[in-house]
């Protein structure tokens, strides 16, 4: 009963706003561990910020535009206060997928190899569980089970319990069902591929390249990989930029530009849901899954987003967003529910700080993001080949119904403007797909007459 007055409290405190003075100590702690805040709307996310952590201790966020730290402020009730290292729950699958993909790019495993081929105990229909549905949660198996929860279990045990003794929920690729279960199994498999142990491989591929030295797995025999990592909002944001420059890090590549692309396409396509969180308690309001990550904001073309996130049941959110050139990362430590009005309300703040650059794709000069000329008739799409390619450019009308063939073929390296005739179409918007080796670029065009 104590307890549900203190919560009534905490919320009637917040809804009504904070004592002036609390106010003044709070924002005096986030403005001493202050890096710069470089955007409009940063003294309004620094009021909300600090007002969260007035309920949960701590609150968090950094933000990286255009690879620079514009933004990072620590609010805490210490005055000492640094960023502190906490378990990212669900957040710990990006993670995850990344590592898998590494081993994709070295082509030890394809995507759309059956699983069987690699952990024998897996038998029957659950032998042809690929790895694409194991990151994308379409693999048939369940949420969660029991085995994920035994400390005195290594992982190898953990998933020979899983093979033996669990029964699919679904045949696979036939459902979304968001857990842990297959990212367990995933992790195995890629200790079996690689022959290293998990926190290894991950350090190896992940951590060390992109400096994140205070992120892990933890040290305990039994891990739930799914939800078992640790990190900090800086280590985390370095894995951010890496993946928002194409996946190299401090001009090392990491990911390969086609495994980013991968991670961000929708794999769920039109598939029922049996359970995902990200209706129920995220803040993201996610529709679609890539590998590893929710997509909240998407192309419909091509299945690419364009916002992804991977959020955890604690608070701690990290998100992209490809058209600002923008990552971002929460850290709370609290149940999201507590912290979920903040991510909400700060979140509207940052979106309308900067510049969408997706939303208008120049056809009047290269690429500027203005419109159209009413006037002209002709417009020119440019790109530009470091080598001989093909290429194959498309444009599209809003329903995806392919109005013209621009390009397809080889073409040799150089800079290339492909006249596009507007005469043809009527008003409105359009996209075009540019699709170079295999590699694939969306882009929408506005139209006016």
């Amino acid at each position: 009963m104590e307890k549900n007055k203190d919560e009534a409290k905490k919320k009637a405190n917040y809804e009504r706003g904070l004592n002036p003075f609390c106010l003044l100590v709070f924002l005096l702690f986030g403005w001493w561990n202050k890096v710069d805040a470089q955007f409009t709307g940063s003294t309004r996310v620094d009021y909300l910020l600090s007002a969260s952590a007035y309920d949960a201790g701590q609150a968090e966020l950094i933000l990286i535009k255009d690879n620079k730290v514009v933004y990072k402020r620590v609010f805490s009730d210490v005055q000492s206060a640094s960023e502190k290292k906490v378990r990212v729950a669900g957040s710990s699958k990006w993670l995850v997928a990344a590592t898998l993909l590494t081993l994709v790019d070295e082509k030890r495993i394809a995507l759309d190899e059956p699983i069987g081929k690699y952990l024998p105990q897996f038998k029957s229909v659950k032998a042809t569980i690929t790895l694409r549905q194991l990151l994308s949660h379409t693999s048939g198996l369940p949420a969660n089970v029991p085995y994920l929860k035994n400390k005195e279990l290594s992982l190898a045990q953990s998933v020979d319990s899983i093979a033996r003794k669990t029964m699919l929920v679904s045949d696979p690729g036939t459902q979304f069902l968001y857990g842990n279960t297959s990212y367990q199994v995933a992790a195995r498999l890629a200790e079996v591929v690689s022959g290293k142990d998990w926190e290894s491989l991950f350090k190896e591929k992940i951590a060390q390249p992109c400096k994140m030295y205070k992120t892990d797995f933890g040290n305990q025999k039994g891990k739930n990989i799914g939800e078992g990592a640790y990190s900090t909002a800086t280590d985390f944001s370095n894995f951010l930029v890496m993946l928002l420059n194409k996946g190299s890090y401090n001009e090392t590549e990491v990911l390969s530009q086609k495994s980013v692309q991968e991670m961000f396409r929708d794999q769920t396509a039109d598939l029922p849901e049996e359970f995902t969180p990200y209706k129920q308690t995220s803040t993201m309001k996610s529709q679609f899954y890539g590998l590893g990550v929710s997509i909240d904001r998407m192309i419909p073309l091509d299945n690419t987003a364009t916002e992804v996130s991977s959020q955890g049941d604690k608070g701690f959110t990290p998100w992209i967003n490809v058209c600002k050139n923008l990552a971002g990362v929460y850290s709370f430590y609290v149940d999201l529910s507590d912290v979920a009005a903040t991510i909400d309300e700060t979140k509207l703040v940052i979106d309308d700080a900067f510049k969408d650059y997706c939303k208008d794709v120049s056809t009047k000069s290269k690429n500027d993001g203005t419109n159209v000329n009413p006037a002209a008739k002709q417009t020119n799409i440019f790109f530009r080949l470091e080598r001989e390619s093909k290429v194959i450019l498309n444009l599209f009308d809003p329903l995806g119904n392919e109005v013209m063939q621009l390009k397809n073929g080889m073409l040799k390296a150089g800079d290339y403007s492909v006249p596009v005739d507007i005469a043809r179409l009527n008003q409105g918007v359009y996209f075009y797909r540019l699709e170079i080796d295999g590699v694939l670029e969306t882009k929408r065009i506005t139209i006016k007459k």
